[in-house]
C-alpha cells in the first residue's frame, strides 16, 4: 500500500484513542515496507484496530465495492465499468 488512512466520520472516537491507534500503527508499519515477507501481512494492524474497537464497517478500503460506494456517497459519478469488473 502507498498510504494508510484513519477516519472517524462519526466523530465519536476519543481523540486519545485515535492518537494511540495511529502511533502504534506507525511503530509497527514503520515508514516503508520493502521486505516482501511483510507485504500484505496485516495481523499486527488488525490487532490494533480490534483493541481500538474499529470495526470493518469503518474501513472503506476492505473491498473495491466499499470504496466505490463511499465515492458515490460523496457525490462522485458512478464508475460502472469498475463496479462491473469487481462484481464479476
Amino acid at each position: 500500500f502507498d498510504s494508510l488512512a484513519f477516519k472517524d466520520a462519526s466523530g465519536t472516537s476519543h481523540p486519545r484513542k485515535v492518537y494511540e491507534t495511529v502511533r502504534r500503527t506507525r511503530e509497527i508499519l514503520g515508514s516503508d515496507a520493502h521486505i516482501c515477507y511483510y507485504i500484505g501481512n496485516f495481523e499486527s494492524v488488525l490487532e490494533i484496530l480490534k483493541q481500538a474497537d474499529i470495526s470493518d464497517d469503518k474501513i472503506i478500503n476492505t473491498s473495491p465495492s466499499k470504496v466505490l460506494d463511499f465515492l458515490e456517497s460523496r457525490g462522485h459519478k458512478p464508475i460502472v465499468e469498475m463496479r462491473n469488473f469487481f462484481n464479476n
